[in-house]
């Protein structure tokens, strides 16, 4: 999976053209799910599941005690790198879509 970091890194820079700021930040959020991923023994980006987001999601605002905000914009990393993943054949489909707002909603209220 550090492959699949260092490219999306490049996207994020080349392509997107994101500030310093704002590349760190994606990659921090991209680097906690890799770790969570990795707790799960998934080998591969293209083996998440959604599921495991759901999982990765749920932990951030338990253990973490992340700020509602602050996991909506954690999701929204996500759903990017997973967008990129796709259009770069890394995954055939994405999980980050089954993850819907909802689910977000239902696991974020307070």
């Amino acid at each position: 999976m550090k492959t699949a970091a260092a490219r999306y890194r490049g996207f994020l820079q080349i392509e997107c053209g994101f500030s310093v700021n704002t590349i760190a930040s994606y990659m921090r959020d991209v680097g906690d799910l890799f770790d969570d991923l990795a707790e799960a023994k998934v080998k591969k980006v293209g083996d998440a599941q959604p599921r495991h987001l759901v999982e990765h999601v749920q932990a951030l605002r338990a253990k973490k005690k992340m700020a509602s905000s602050s996991v909506v914009r954690h999701h929204a990393a996500i759903r990017s790198f997973f967008r990129w993943a796709r259009g770069a054949g890394l995954v055939t489909d994405d999980p980050s879509e089954w993850v819907a707002t909802s689910v977000l909603r239902k696991n974020l209220s307070v």
